[in-house]
């Protein structure tokens, strides 16, 4: 790793990277290069977040990596931004920067009485009126986490939830509809009959097919498979939050007053 404190008279030759680091910190202060495996950073900061540009093959983009409270970091692209907790729970939530569209995925273990390991991946498309996703798979059998992930893309959810902006007259409200897998076969889901604070009671007689509820989703806008990019950051294997994390950590080192 290269780093190379940028001095003022550079200025004017890289204004193009100037320009796009300013849309992230509001003052040039602390700026570097720094390189690592051949791509060459400028680098940022504003109070404890790292701004940083580079040039990639389709033109410069940016960076940013920061913390939001205790225990979760933010990271931003050009295209999304990620707020990443690592620990007993472990949950990405990714926003679009053009549409506003949020999913979230988290693998959450056993709580209470409750001791099973469940994995759930949840979209809200920014149109209200086409409302929200939940799907959940029991992963308690998995080996760890990956083989975890493993499991979903392999297996059709254990329950899917549809939430919808309903309006009657001059107000608004969530209608949730719930759909749990069948015992026998997996392909088959039903509705229970009443839902009372998260539990459920009884049976609807009508059965639905995994690939109508599944397209039917497809086609109002959803993903329903766990996004790779959110998977790589939660097994610490996407390369560029990786090397975005690295080049923070020797920045700091370089300029006092950063954690």
């Amino acid at each position: 790793m290269e780093i190379k404190k940028i001095d003022d008279e550079s200025y004017e030759s890289i204004s193009a990277y100037l320009d796009l680091i300013l849309t992230m910190v509001d003052e040039i202060k602390d700026l570097y290069f720094i390189s690592l495996n051949g791509q060459k950073y400028m680098v940022s900061h504003l109070e404890n977040m790292i701004a940083l540009v580079t040039d990639t093959k389709d033109g410069l983009t940016n960076y940013y990596l920061g913390t939001h409270g205790e225990g979760t970091e933010c990271f931003g692209t050009k295209d999304f931004f990620y707020e990443i907790t690592n620990q007993d729970l472990k949950e990405v939530n990714r926003t679009s920067v053009d549409s506003g569209e949020l999913t979230r995925l988290s693998y959450l273990p056993p709580v209470g009485i409750f001791n099973r390991n469940i994995m759930e991946l949840s979209q809200s498309l920014a149109e209200e009126e086409k409302g929200a996703i939940t799907l959940s798979w029991d992963v308690t059998r998995t080996e760890d986490l990956e083989d975890a992930f493993r499991y979903c893309w392999t297996h059709n959810p254990d329950r899917i939830r549809l939430t919808m902006l309903k309006h009657i007259l001059s107000k608004s409200y969530l209608k949730h509809q719930d759909y749990f897998m069948g015992i026998i076969r997996d392909d088959l889901y039903y509705r229970p009959l009443i839902s009372i604070g998260g539990h459920t009671f009884g049976s609807r007689p009508n059965v639905y097919e995994v690939g109508t509820l599944i397209n039917g989703m497809i086609d109002n806008g959803f993903d329903t498979n766990l996004p790779y990019d959110m998977v790589e950051l939660l097994t610490n294997k996407n390369k560029i939050y990786n090397d975005v994390k690295e080049i923070s950590k020797e920045y700091k080192k370089h300029v006092r007053g950063l954690n």
